[in-house]
């Protein structure tokens, strides 16, 4: 199992300036390799203090890049229908110039509707907008002369440069919360990123046993493709400790992101994430501590808690979301500490990998 980190660059201007949150980042990041982390992954959104801070991941990465060596450096996610396809292609593709062939795409088309205003998109395209961009981006990265005539990208025999170091193109992933975001994946053979917190896990299995029944339709080898779950993550030295040390900090995040979802939508492709409102403003924090897929508590406790999510979705890489709602710097570290110290070599040592159960599932038979 792979483990890594991600930031979700909710700001909080009470806590820590701009300036100050960049730095943080870039010692989150050099801290994360040296500890051995396997990734490190950063978000897109725009217009609001939920991650507004950064609207193009692919300048932050090139700083990445430059400051560390090993780690590999994601995107979860860059939201596709916002740019260009032929543009990402090219930022995107330095960037893996950049890292030494170390990027890991991530891709989805977002939540909320302010951004699609914003950007003078209509939401009813958004689906559209990115599964059409995803095609013309892996187009650019395999072909030495682009030719695309679609619905919003029409080029002929365009040259894209820098050439992608990895080959044919970076690993692809695709953010899924929708069943139409599943179906897709398993239908073109993306690895995906969840997040988990949202909801109960079980609702999620079945979206897996779904997706890997769809990869498995289409042919697609489902032992390459790989589930990466993100969850809030904290560790202290004890479980009190640990779950007094995000308390407040967690129901910062979730109640941003509670006052952020609509309660209508200019689009039936979205008409789903109105209600995620409601059920996000109902959350307790003993309700994300104790019933939802979090990982709060002690070194064991942490344990437990990936071992049952590996049992029950089957995953290959944990990433912990870290630094959110306003946590405390040094917090953060020492979490990232005792996570790479206590709780990684207890899974490398066993060869930790997709359960027995998870494993029939990615053949198509459930139990």
């Amino acid at each position: 199992m792979r483990f890594g980190i991600f930031s979700i660059f909710d700001y909080w201007p009470r806590v820590k300036n701009v300036s100050r949150y960049f730095s943080d980042i870039l010692d989150l990041a050099e801290r994360a390799e040296v500890l051995g982390f396997d990734t490190f992954w950063i978000s897109e959104h725009h217009f609001t203090n939920y991650g507004g801070i950064l609207p193009r991941p692919q300048i932050l990465l090139a700083a990445l890049a430059q400051r560390t060596h090993t780690i590999r450096l994601g995107t979860a996610v860059s939201l596709i229908p916002f740019d260009n396809p032929v543009r990402l292609a090219e930022d995107f593709g330095l960037i893996d110039v950049l890292s030494g062939g170390r990027l890991e795409f991530g891709v989805g088309r977002g939540l909320f509707g302010f951004e699609y205003d914003g950007l003078g998109i209509h939401p009813d395209e958004s689906r559209a907008r990115l599964e059409e961009g995803v095609e013309v981006i892996r187009a650019a990265w395999q072909s030495e002369h682009l030719t695309y005539a679609g619905r919003f990208t029409n080029v002929d025999n365009l040259t894209i440069l820098p050439r992608t170091l990895q080959k044919p193109h970076p690993p692809l992933y695709v953010a899924a919360v929708s069943p139409e975001s599943y179906e897709w994946a398993g239908r073109e053979g993306h690895s995906i990123l969840q997040v988990l917190y949202f909801a109960p896990i079980e609702g999620t299995a079945k979206q897996v046993v779904d997706y890997r029944s769809r990869l498995k339709q289409h042919r697609h080898d489902s032992s390459s493709k790989m589930l990466v779950a993100i969850s809030p993550t904290h560790v202290a030295a004890t479980s009190e400790s640990a779950k007094q040390e995000a308390a407040e900090p967690l129901m910062n995040y979730v109640g941003m992101v509670g006052e952020l979802l609509p309660t209508e939508t200019k689009s039936e492709q979205y008409r789903a994430y109105t209600k995620l409102r409601p059920a996000m403003k109902k959350l307790t924090y003993d309700v994300l501590y104790s019933e939802r897929p979090t990982v709060i508590g002690d070194p064991d406790q942490v344990i437990r808690r990936i071992e049952n999510m590996n049992h029950i979705l089957g995953i290959d890489e944990f990433v912990s979301f870290v630094n959110f709602g306003g946590m405390e710097h040094e917090l953060t570290l020492r979490s990232m500490e005792l996570f790479a110290k206590q709780v990684m070599p207890h899974f490398r040592s066993r060869g930790e990998s997709r359960s027995p159960e998870a494993q029939n599932h990615a053949q198509g038979e459930t139990k």
